[in-house]
């Protein structure tokens, strides 16, 4: 294949996944046909907590979500109709115990999902099938669901939404499939050719560009599937005025639910832990997706919403700048002693006298020497720019206030995130580094921040966040008011 129209078609099949993607997420995807057939059905009897919070994320107008609390609400409906109950509790640590599945009381499907889901992360007391079962909180926290099960649990939720006549779908599967079918096809047919020349051994069979096609194609494929194992529904009139009416409640719940309050406190805990509300549940019961990026609730505008959590992944993140600096000062010493010694070699009469003695070896080896010399270019550059931004955030910083909405651990545990741990300053010292997601109200996608653990604020606090403009590093963290941060301003990491 012409090189360059392989790099234009790996280029479109990326550009168009990637496309897609962001079309569904910002719900600019075209409809599928018109909602106005779903005004008239109103369904009998009340939505449960999952299916309520599923239309309340569309109220905005963007696509409806399932969120991770869903699960854990389900839980709590489980305990009400009996299901589960719980035999021990110490502190936020609980034990379950779940029935005979031929005892089960009759529930809908994603009530049922989750029930085998804890039945199947259970200890038995005896190897009957039926014997009641029993699983902890920590059982649960190790094992959590796959990506699978998150896919079966949301779209049990989206049909039950559809079949209430509350949500359409605003993506016809169809739409999806066929570019990710064709998607797969390339990738399948550069992986036959890849393999087929290396299983002959035949090292120019192997053709660079049909594995960057391929790949492209793998991309493609990857954000189709993924569009499609994710629900992104749009509201019907009835599912708007169901939202509006949630909504309301939603003030109730507020209200009336604390931090306290868990499993089988209360008969309408299960609505308010699916929209959002801070309780002990979502530790009790800790039922959360692997995905890096995740969907939350936010009350920080004012009004419940939900905002994208994604992780910026910047080289050098949370970096303290002087670290920054000597790197690349380091960095551009080492590459022009490089660049030194392969010029000074090519000087020397060693070259002249080998021209002289093995005419033949002249050649490759000195293309070889100026290979290094260009490649070396590509650290001198990165060395020089890490340099500037060093120097920048050592003087530039910028503010951000709003609500902290959610602490967590970053789960990174390889030599590359514990040396990031040990150069930003957490985690050599006994103080693990936290990711801090703090929502202005104005924005739908959060980046959290890395800060040292000593130094977070508890969520729901209203803080000010001083932080340098490239790296992100966090400089303090101060409490606006008596929101729950803590008493005084102070390092989150140092400089």
């Amino acid at each position: 294949m012409v090189p360059g129209a392989v790099v234009t078609v790996a280029a479109l099949l990326v550009v168009a996944g990637h496309l897609i993607r962001w079309s569904i997420e910002s719900g600019r995807f075209p409809t599928r046909g018109s909602s106005e057939a779903y005004t008239a059905a109103a369904p009998a009897r009340e939505p449960s907590a999952a299916v309520l919070a599923y239309v309340v994320s569309g109220a905005d107008g963007a696509p409806c979500r399932v969120l991770d609390v869903s699960a854990a609400a389900t839980v709590a409906e489980l305990i009400d109709l009996g299901t589960v109950s719980i035999i021990e509790r110490q502190g936020n640590d609980v034990v379950l115990a779940i029935s005979d599945p031929d005892a089960w009381a009759p529930m809908l499907p994603h009530q049922q999902i989750v029930a085998e889901h804890l039945r199947s992360r259970a200890w038995r007391p005896s190897r009957d099938h039926q014997a009641v079962a029993e699983v902890s909180t920590g059982t649960l926290a190790a094992a959590p669901p796959s990506r699978w099960w998150w896919a079966r649990f949301r779209s049990a939720i989206a049909a039950q939404a559809r079949a209430a006549g509350y949500t359409s779908q605003r993506v016809s599967p169809i739409s999806l499939q066929i570019p990710a079918a064709i998607g797969a096809l390339i990738a399948f047919i550069a992986a036959v050719t890849t393999v087929t020349a290396i299983v002959a051994r035949d090292v120019a069979g192997i053709d660079i560009w049909w594995i960057a096609v391929g790949c492209a194609g793998g991309v493609l494929t990857s954000r189709c599937v993924f569009s499609l194992l994710e629900p992104a529904d749009v509201l019907t009139p009835a599912g708007t005025s169901m939202a509006i009416v949630a909504s309301r409640r939603l003030e109730h719940h507020a209200a009336s639910t604390t931090t306290g309050d868990g499993l089988g406190s209360r008969s309408d805990l299960a609505a308010a832990v699916a929209l959002g509300l801070p309780s002990a549940v979502t530790r009790e019961v800790p039922l959360t997706s692997t995905s890096r990026e995740r969907r939350i609730w936010s009350m920080a505008s004012g009004t419940a919403r939900v905002v994208r959590i994604h992780r910026l992944w910047l080289p050098g993140e949370a970096a303290r700048p002087g670290f920054v600096i000597a790197g690349g000062i380091g960095g551009v010493i080492a590459t022009t002693a490089i660049r030194s010694v392969v010029a000074a070699i090519r000087d020397t009469g060693w070259m002249t006298d080998l021209e002289q003695s093995v005419p033949d070896a002249l050649g490759p080896l000195d293309q070889h020497l100026s290979t290094v010399a260009s490649l070396a270019l590509v650290p001198l550059a990165i060395s020089i720019i890490a340099v500037v931004v060093g120097l920048i955030d050592v003087v530039a910083t910028r503010e951000v206030s709003g609500t902290v909405i959610d602490v967590r651990l970053p789960h990174d545990d390889t030599l590359t995130g514990r040396a990031r741990q040990f150069i930003v300053g957490g985690g050599h010292d006994g103080a693990p580094l936290i990711e801090l997601a703090v929502d202005d109200g104005e924005h739908a996608t959060i980046h959290p921040l890395l800060v040292d653990a000593r130094a977070g604020a508890p969520i729901g606090a209203q803080v000010t966040v001083r932080l340098t403009r490239i790296l992100r590093r966090v400089r303090t963290i101060t409490p606006i008011g008596t929101s729950g941060a803590m008493a005084a301003s102070g390092p989150s990491l140092g400089s």
